[in-house]
Protein backbone atom coordinates (compact mmCIF):
# COMPACT_ATOMS: atom_id res chain seq x y z
CA UNK A 1 0.00 0.00 0.00
CA UNK A 2 1.98 3.34 -0.92
CA UNK A 3 1.61 6.44 0.97
CA UNK A 4 -1.47 8.32 -0.69
CA UNK A 5 -4.00 5.74 -0.13
CA UNK A 6 -2.63 4.80 3.31
CA UNK A 7 -3.29 8.45 4.17
CA UNK A 8 -6.72 8.06 1.99
CA UNK A 9 -7.73 5.55 4.45
CA UNK A 10 -6.37 7.34 7.78
CA UNK A 11 -8.24 10.41 7.40
CA UNK A 12 -11.09 8.65 6.65
CA UNK A 13 -10.65 6.38 9.26
CA UNK A 14 -9.98 9.44 12.39
CA UNK A 15 -13.28 10.92 10.66
CA UNK A 16 -15.26 7.87 10.92
CA UNK A 17 -13.97 7.42 14.84
CA UNK A 18 -15.26 10.25 15.94
CA UNK A 19 -18.43 9.63 15.86
CA UNK A 20 -17.92 5.82 17.60
CA UNK A 21 -17.67 5.82 21.50
CA UNK A 22 -14.53 7.40 22.99
CA UNK A 23 -15.45 6.39 26.80
CA UNK A 24 -17.07 3.36 27.48
CA UNK A 25 -18.33 1.89 30.70
CA UNK A 26 -20.14 3.24 33.89
CA UNK A 27 -19.37 6.76 32.51
CA UNK A 28 -21.61 5.91 29.56
CA UNK A 29 -21.05 5.48 25.68
CA UNK A 30 -19.87 9.13 24.46
CA UNK A 31 -18.87 9.43 20.95
CA UNK A 32 -16.41 12.24 20.01
CA UNK A 33 -19.14 14.01 19.13
CA UNK A 34 -20.90 14.00 22.11
CA UNK A 35 -18.21 15.48 24.43
CA UNK A 36 -17.78 18.35 22.27
CA UNK A 37 -21.10 18.91 21.18
CA UNK A 38 -23.52 17.06 23.23
CA UNK A 39 -23.94 15.71 26.82
CA UNK A 40 -20.29 15.52 27.93
CA UNK A 41 -19.87 19.16 27.41
CA UNK A 42 -22.85 20.64 29.11
CA UNK A 43 -21.14 23.75 30.13
CA UNK A 44 -19.09 24.01 27.02
CA UNK A 45 -15.81 23.74 28.39
CA UNK A 46 -13.20 25.07 25.96
CA UNK A 47 -10.57 22.26 26.72
CA UNK A 48 -12.95 19.66 25.01
CA UNK A 49 -13.25 21.30 22.00
CA UNK A 50 -9.66 20.46 21.02
CA UNK A 51 -11.44 16.65 20.42
CA UNK A 52 -12.28 18.71 17.24
CA UNK A 53 -8.78 18.72 16.04
CA UNK A 54 -9.25 14.74 15.35
CA UNK A 55 -11.70 14.58 12.23
CA UNK A 56 -10.36 18.03 10.83
CA UNK A 57 -6.93 16.45 10.96
CA UNK A 58 -8.23 13.92 8.75
CA UNK A 59 -10.51 15.64 6.64
CA UNK A 60 -6.87 18.05 5.42
CA UNK A 61 -4.90 14.28 5.19
CA UNK A 62 -7.31 13.11 3.09
CA UNK A 63 -7.77 16.81 0.83
CA UNK A 64 -4.13 16.48 0.81
CA UNK A 65 -3.71 13.37 -0.52
CA UNK A 66 -6.44 14.05 -2.98
CA UNK A 67 -4.56 17.10 -4.27
CA UNK A 68 -1.72 15.30 -5.41
CA UNK A 69 0.98 15.70 -1.32
CA UNK A 70 -0.10 19.28 -1.33
CA UNK A 71 -0.81 19.77 1.91
CA UNK A 72 -1.85 22.95 3.68
CA UNK A 73 0.54 23.14 6.19
CA UNK A 74 2.37 20.01 6.32
CA UNK A 75 0.98 16.41 6.63
CA UNK A 76 3.64 15.68 9.54
CA UNK A 77 1.11 18.09 11.51
CA UNK A 78 -1.72 16.36 10.12
CA UNK A 79 -0.48 13.38 11.45
CA UNK A 80 0.82 13.98 14.82
CA UNK A 81 -2.26 16.73 16.07
CA UNK A 82 -4.59 13.32 16.44
CA UNK A 83 -1.97 11.95 18.90
CA UNK A 84 -0.82 14.97 20.55
CA UNK A 85 -4.72 15.54 21.39
CA UNK A 86 -5.56 12.36 22.81
CA UNK A 87 -2.12 12.45 24.89
CA UNK A 88 -3.25 15.82 26.02
CA UNK A 89 -7.04 14.86 26.83
CA UNK A 90 -5.39 11.76 28.41
CA UNK A 91 -2.81 13.69 30.95
CA UNK A 92 -5.59 15.94 31.51
CA UNK A 93 -8.34 13.65 32.66
CA UNK A 94 -5.85 12.01 34.48
CA UNK A 95 -5.09 15.17 36.43
CA UNK A 96 -8.27 16.06 37.32
CA UNK A 97 -9.42 13.05 38.39
CA UNK A 98 -6.50 11.65 40.50
CA UNK A 99 -7.31 7.60 40.08
CA UNK A 100 -5.32 4.92 39.18
CA UNK A 101 -4.61 5.10 35.65
CA UNK A 102 -5.39 1.69 34.54
CA UNK A 103 -8.80 2.87 36.11
CA UNK A 104 -8.69 4.83 32.86
CA UNK A 105 -7.71 3.09 30.43
CA UNK A 106 -10.49 0.66 31.35
CA UNK A 107 -13.57 3.63 30.62
CA UNK A 108 -11.84 4.48 26.98
CA UNK A 109 -13.86 3.22 24.33
CA UNK A 110 -13.10 1.45 20.91
CA UNK A 111 -13.18 4.77 18.95
CA UNK A 112 -10.24 6.27 21.01
CA UNK A 113 -8.26 3.27 20.97
CA UNK A 114 -8.73 2.60 16.98
CA UNK A 115 -7.87 6.79 16.85
CA UNK A 116 -4.92 6.20 18.60
CA UNK A 117 -3.84 3.19 16.51
CA UNK A 118 -4.68 5.02 13.29
CA UNK A 119 -2.53 8.31 14.30
CA UNK A 120 0.62 5.74 15.09
CA UNK A 121 0.45 4.28 11.76
CA UNK A 122 0.16 7.64 10.27
CA UNK A 123 3.22 9.26 12.03
CA UNK A 124 5.55 5.84 11.37
CA UNK A 125 4.40 4.39 8.28
CA UNK A 126 6.76 5.49 5.51
CA UNK A 127 7.31 3.22 2.49
CA UNK A 128 9.79 2.81 0.13
CA UNK A 129 8.89 4.92 -3.12
CA UNK A 130 8.78 1.48 -6.01
CA UNK A 131 11.33 1.51 -8.30
CA UNK A 132 10.27 0.29 -11.68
Amino acid sequence: MDKKMLTIIGGILLIVCFFLPYTSGFVGNFSGYDMVFGKMNPEKNWEMYLWVLIPFSGLMLVLGALNNGKYILGRALFCWLPLLTIIYEIVRAKMESGGEFMDMIKTWGYGLWVSLVISLILIFYNPRPRTV
